[in-house]
């Protein structure tokens, strides 16, 4: 069995701004969210186990609060067409 990319997971220091932003420029709502982090998702996204073995679904994309400020380049970006 192969592995499937489900979320991706990127540290920021406001979580609302950031999230709203990727929400908007993705079609993506919110999701389930916690003490510092939150998280959005496609629209109707089913993770079932059935939507699963029908074929990739979008990943969720995590925003978690770190206190750090940034010190060099990301070492992970979006890319979107």
């Amino acid at each position: 069995m192969t592995s499937r990319l489900t979320e991706v997971i990127i540290d920021c220091h406001d979580l609302e701004v950031v999230a709203d932003f990727w929400s908007a420029v993705l079609g993506y709502e919110r999701g389930h969210s916690g003490d510092g982090w939150l998280a959005i998702e496609a629209p109707n996204r089913d993770g079932s186990d059935a939507a699963w073995r029908a074929g990739p679904l979008a990943p969720v994309i995590a925003f978690v609060l770190v206190p750090e400020e940034k010190a060099v380049k990301n070492r992970v970006h979006i890319d979107v067409t």
